[in-house]
């Protein structure tokens, strides 16, 4: 987190997975929403909510990003892109 207890945009990183994975967070982490890219696939997601609104789902703006996510791509089969 930032000084302002927001997303610190300095820190951000991106990754690629594959049908295979599963992406669990750490508590208390910034995150955006898993995106595809190339095709539709549907997710599951489970969330753990106890009701308090700043420990559960908070949401902060952030300004436009762009990460480079060719790296993480080398290592993935085509067929799973």
């Amino acid at each position: 987190n930032g000084p302002d207890d927001k997303p610190d945009l300095k820190t951000i990183r991106a990754f690629a997975a594959n049908s295979t994975q599963g992406i669990n967070y750490k508590a208390n982490s910034w995150h955006s929403p898993m995106v595809t890219i190339g095709q539709r696939v549907n997710f599951m997601v489970l969330v753990w909510e106890n009701g308090v609104a700043l420990q559960d789902c908070e949401e902060a703006p952030i300004s436009p990003v762009v990460v480079d996510l060719t790296p993480s791509f080398k290592h993935l089969r085509e067929s799973k892109l």
